[in-house]
């Protein structure tokens, strides 16, 4: 009886000790990150500045207009912030913890690049029906993974943020019946003439929006290729920097810089950067406090 209560025992203690290491290993699922911006979270950091900002003003006017929340968040690895049975797990919770899109109507997105992965998606809010998830993964397929599997991943989140407005956000918010929309074709070689021209058309349209002052930006493209007024050489650059503090859900300043590497010359301006509208429910960092019913669309290349 000695015996068995010894073995009893020891075995006791092993498993305690199995279950400490089992512990050890498997990173809390619950580590996920909270939103750097209540637009875009780089924490792969694989955006410049200019992207960042690029991506922040397309964001910015759809939550003006039509008044759809969608934010983007870059990842490494999901494996950086826990044990997940797959991307969608991920998606679903992140967006759940952020709170994305008004909590009474839950049509939020959420646009999630695990960019060592190899992986993306695009979770959508639990107000839109299943069907609406068919839509999500044609502009996946049509419009992003080509550009991820050429490692653009800034053109892929910008040609999928425009393609998600103008194929389902304004549809949907419109009341367009689903089976009523074009079809979105694939394209036809890496190049994708389409999706550049559905992007093309959508920057005409932000800057139409934007009207007069819209004439910066004009001015810096031709700014980039003339000659340095000082030394005359060739090749201004334009750079782009924003205050990118965690958390921070106040409007503040943009600098665009004009600068000429080889003199070093520069020509500055700022712009202001328009605070995000204040939240209407439990979301964090200017969310509304809306929830994701794990519907959406995936990608791999």
């Amino acid at each position: 009886m000695i015996r068995r209560d010894r073995a009893q025992g020891i075995m006791a203690r092993l498993a305690l000790v199995l279950l400490a290491v089992l512990a050890l290993a498997i990173p809390a699922r619950a580590d996920l990150p909270q939103p750097l911006t209540p637009y875009v979270s780089d924490f792969a950091g694989v955006l410049d500045d200019a992207a960042e900002g690029r991506l922040t003003a397309a964001l910015q006017a759809l939550r003006t207009d039509p008044g759809a929340e969608v934010a983007i968040s870059t990842v490494r690895r999901r494996a950086d912030y826990g044990q997940w049975d797959g991307i969608e797990a991920f998606a679903k919770d992140l967006f759940n913890l952020w709170g994305i899109g008004a909590a009474n109507r839950n049509d939020g997105i959420l646009i999630v690049l695990a960019v060592d992965d190899r992986e993306a998606r695009i979770a959508l809010g639990a107000g839109y029906p299943p069907v609406w998830d068919g839509r999500a993964q044609r502009v996946m397929d049509a419009l992003m993974v080509p550009r991820f599997a050429e490692d653009d991943y800034a053109g892929g989140l910008e040609a999928g943020v425009a393609g998600l407005e103008d194929h389902l956000i304004r549809p949907f918010l419109a009341g367009q019946p689903y089976e009523s929309l074009p079809e979105l074709a694939a394209p036809d070689d890496p190049t994708d003439w389409a999706g550049l021209g559905m992007f093309a058309a959508f920057v005409a349209l932000i800057m139409a929006r934007m009207g007069w002052g819209a004439r910066h930006r004009i001015g810096d493209i031709l700014a980039s290729r003339r000659p340095c007024p000082r030394c005359g050489a060739a090749g201004i650059v334009i750079e782009t920097s924003m205050d990118r503090s965690p958390g921070k859900t106040t409007g503040g300043q943009r600098l665009i810089r004009r600068r000429c590497p080889a003199c070093g010359w520069h020509d500055d301006r700022h712009e202001p950067v328009p605070a995000p509208r204040a939240s209407t429910g439990r979301g964090s960092d200017g969310f509304g406090g809306g929830r994701s019913s794990g519907g959406g669309a995936t990608g791999r290349w």
